[in-house]
């Protein structure tokens, strides 16, 4: 087991050990915890001068301890006192040195608490006593300091455990044993890069941003589109302007909550949701965070109005560069901000010499993907081997939000930037030089 002074440390470090400590001496215990860990009379006088050696025998502290007594009905019957405010009792009363056995997982195990919660009992858990019940007293020993396990837990005349005060026991237990400082979850730093996630992270990841493409896609009954004449009124109509670069912000927001990542999910809002080149800025934050970019087109045949297809197709085969989010110049206006892709994909449309059934099925393991369509200019997402996207200016919102085969995207779809997360599956390519 982890010694009881490197539990202290611990305990120290992560704040825990201040928190036991405050909630223990606000009570009316005869006793009060020290800074050292030590629970002493409130009363010092009671106490002789110098406390006496400590007591080998203890089970926390070495080998040979006296045999424990046995819980008994009368123990029982002694700690089903605490249910009502604390009582005066000649064991409370006792000054002599004492120590505290070990609190067993059984008592510890979050579920067991609950358990009892439900029940509205607290004298006993699992049959046995409370933790300031569990008071064996060693004639001759000085007070020892409880171990970390001791400190988890410690209710003032109720079951019901304070959440400010109740670290998630597994990570404290966790961190005791390895000696290192306890950390909440919630005081972790977010991850910045999504191939430190674990696999089932990652899994429940990509699920959540699917399950969000596909939950708007069907269901958008409260939603209007950017340049509908229902835009104009939609917030007195208590409806949600939809728009083309928002629709992949939402779901991989969505999908940073989905596993406990609030502050990467704000970040994704505030730099990619209706400002200028969202999409570009968050093409480039995906890549930066692991997700494989893949320039695509699918038709090598259709240029583009301009020519956006063919000169970018290109660019990326020469230089393995895309579009990203303008930098400012030296001279203080906006330059192209270029990308570094990871690969390109083309001419995988039906009847175009990269088509084929197995490529067709190869894009259907994709579970969800960022689409970045022409330069930026058009966000959609894809799954599956389809692509989502939201039509602005469609007024039917039974049509607001549309689904096209990827292989199959015409005019700013047509090509662009394909962005998969970790874990996902990638589709076939050919790596940039």
């Amino acid at each position: 087991g982890t010694a009881p002074e490197d539990g202290i440390s611990a305990a120290k470090a992560s704040g825990v050990f201040d928190v036991v400590r405050q909630q223990f001496n606000r009570d009316d215990s005869p006793h009060f915890m020290d800074e050292d860990g030590n629970l002493r009379p409130r009363d010092e006088s009671r106490q002789q001068d110098s406390p006496a050696p400590r007591d080998p025998r203890s089970p926390q502290f070495g080998a040979g301890a006296p045999t424990r007594p046995a819980w008994s009905a009368g123990h029982a019957a002694g700690a089903d006192s605490s249910r009502s405010p604390r009582t005066s009792s000649s064991a409370s009363d006792d000054t002599r040195p004492w120590y505290m056995p070990p609190i067993t997982p059984a008592d510890l195990d979050p579920q067991h608490h609950r358990d009892d919660d439900s029940a509205g009992s607290h004298s006993a858990l699992n049959g046995r006593p409370e933790v300031q019940d569990l008071v064996y007293r060693t004639p001759g020993a000085s007070t020892p300091k409880p171990g970390l396990q001791d400190l988890m837990y410690r209710p003032q005349g109720s079951a019901t455990r304070n959440p400010a005060h109740a670290p998630d026991m597994h990570l404290v237990q966790a961190a005791a044993k390895n000696k290192a400082p306890v950390q909440s979850q919630q005081g972790e730093d977010e991850p910045s890069h999504d191939r430190d996630l674990t696999a089932e992270q990652q899994k429940k990841f990509i699920e959540a941003m699917k399950n969000k493409a596909l939950d708007l896609y069907h269901h958008h009954e409260n939603r209007v589109g950017e340049r509908t004449p229902a835009a104009k009124t939609a917030k007195r109509d208590g409806k949600i302007v939809a728009y083309c670069n928002q629709y992949p912000s939402e779901c991989v927001a969505a999908g940073y909550e989905a596993i406990g990542m609030p502050k990467t999910a704000q970040m994704i809002r505030d730099k990619t949701t209706k400002q200028g080149q969202s999409v570009q800025h968050l093409a480039k934050i995906l890549h930066e965070r692991g997700w494989k970019s893949i320039f695509y087109n699918n038709d090598l045949t259709s240029p583009g109005s301009k020519g956006e297809h063919a000169n970018d197709t290109g660019t990326v085969e020469k230089s393995g560069l895309y579009w990203g989010p303008d930098r400012m110049g030296a001279d203080g206006k906006p330059k192209t901000g270029w990308m570094k892709v990871d690969g390109h994909k083309t001419d995988f449309r039906p009847g175009r010499p990269g088509y084929s059934d197995a490529v067709t099925e190869d894009l259907k393991k994709v579970e969800f993907g960022v689409v970045a369509g022409c330069r930026g200019n058009h966000g959609a997402v894809m799954s599956n081997g389809g692509t989502y996207d939201v039509h602005r200016s469609e007024p039917d919102v039974n049509h607001l939000y549309g689904k096209t085969d990827f292989n199959r995207t015409t005019g700013l779809l047509q090509s662009g930037l394909l962005l998969v997360p970790p874990g996902g599956h990638i589709p076939s390519h050919t790596p940039t030089k």
